[in-house]
C-alpha cells in the first residue's frame, strides 16, 4: 500500500484526503476536551499526540457528525448535518492510549504505542475497513510527522513497509494493495513536540479557530 506523508497546510488543499484530514484534526481536539480535560485523564493530555484514521462507519465505529467549530463540543462530534452525517467513521490513537484506555470509553481506544500506530491497530482488531475516497484514497491525521526514530520499527518504516515488515498486516488488513494511505501531519517531529504541547494546552475555541487555517 502506498503511503504518502503530507503537512496539513492550505500548500496541500488540493491533495487527495485534505478536507476530510481537516475534520479528523477537529475531532480530535473535541475528544481531548470532551474525554480527557473533564476527567482524572487531565494530567496525560497536553504530550499526548493524536491521530485518527477514517474507517468505514458501522460496528464499533459510528457515522459520527461533523464538529461544529461555533458552538459547543458534544459527544461523537458536532452538531449532526444531513442524514449521513460525515459518511465514515474514526478509529482514534493517542500515545498514552495505554492509560487513556483505562478511563475513556470511546469507541476505537485501546492499545498502546505511537498514535497512528495505535489508530491503525484499533481498526484491524475488529477488521474495519478503511473509508475511501475516489481514486482508492485512505486518510489519516496525526499531530507529529511520523517518527523516523529512535526505535525499531520506527513509524515510517510501520507504516510504509506493507507487506514485507511483521507489523504490515495489521495496514494491510484494512486496506488492500491498490489503496493509498493518505498521512497528513501538522508538527515535525521530534522539533514540533513543544509547540504541539503548547498547542494541546489552548482552548478549543481557539484549537477549532487555528484548524480552519491550516
Amino acid at each position: 500500500m502506498p503511503v504518502v506523508i503530507r503537512q496539513l497546510t492550505p500548500v496541500n488543499v488540493g491533495q487527495p484526503g485534505y478536507a476530510v484530514a481537516k475534520e479528523l484534526a477537529r475531532q480530535c481536539a473535541d475528544q481531548y476536551h470532551l474525554n480527557i480535560l473533564p476527567g482524572p485523564g487531565g494530567g496525560i493530555a497536553a504530550g499526548t499526540c493524536w491521530a485518527a484514521l477514517a474507517v468505514a462507519a458501522g460496528g464499533p465505529f459510528p457515522n459520527l457528525a461533523p464538529v461544529n467549530s461555533a458552538g459547543a463540543a458534544v459527544a461523537g462530534g458536532g452538531v449532526q448535518v444531513g442524514a449521513g452525517g460525515l459518511g465514515y467513521g474514526i478509529s482514534f490513537g493517542a500515545s498514552q492510549m495505554a492509560r487513556i484506555n483505562a478511563q475513556v470509553a470511546l469507541p476505537g481506544f485501546g492499545g498502546g504505542g505511537h498514535a497512528e500506530r495505535v489508530a491503525i491497530n484499533n481498526a484491524s482488531a475488529v477488521g474495519q475497513g478503511l473509508y475511501l475516497l475516489a481514486g482508492n484514497n485512505a486518510v489519516m491525521f496525526v499531530q507529529l510527522h511520523p517518527c523516523n526514530g529512535p526505535g525499531t520499527p520506527d513509524c515510517q518504516t510501520w507504516l510504509g513497509a506493507v507487506g514485507t515488515h511483521a507489523y504490515s498486516p495489521q495496514l494491510n488488513a484494512i486496506g488492500p494493495g491498490a489503496v493509498t494511505l493518505n498521512v497528513y501531519y501538522r508538527f515535525a517531529y521530534p522539533g514540533g513536540y513543544a509547540a504541539m504541547t503548547a498547542w494541546n494546552n489552548t482552548t478549543r475555541a481557539a484549537k477549532q479557530a487555528d484548524i480552519t487555517t491550516w
